[in-house]
């Protein structure tokens, strides 16, 4: 879903913010996917893209042979998170989140 506001002030901003219901259709919604587990049973992954997902440098090997502290192991951390902003154009051009 995506939503839009264009407004020449933000007194007209704040209403039509105001103003906006979003109604979502619940008929086929499926069960929520809350587990890391859940979301591979399901293949429901997210893939990172290329541009985003950085690049080895130097030997890794030969960097953990030689590493002085060695952290063995890793725990996977998964997130699920909405957020909502609220943009503000200042008279010097400049948007702010807030």
């Amino acid at each position: 879903m995506f939503y839009l506001q264009v407004a020449d002030s933000q007194k007209h901003a704040d209403i039509a913010a105001n103003l906006v219901v979003i109604d979502y259709d619940t008929k086929d919604l499926k069960p929520p996917i809350l587990s890391l587990e859940e979301a591979v049973e399901n293949f429901s992954l997210f893939e990172v893209p290329p541009p985003l997902r950085g690049y080895p440098v130097g030997d890794i090997t030969k960097g953990m042979d030689e590493a002085e502290h060695k952290i063995l192991g890793s725990k996977v951390v998964l997130f699920q998170d909405i957020y909502t902003s609220k943009a503000v154009l200042f008279s010097n051009h400049h948007i702010k989140s807030l």
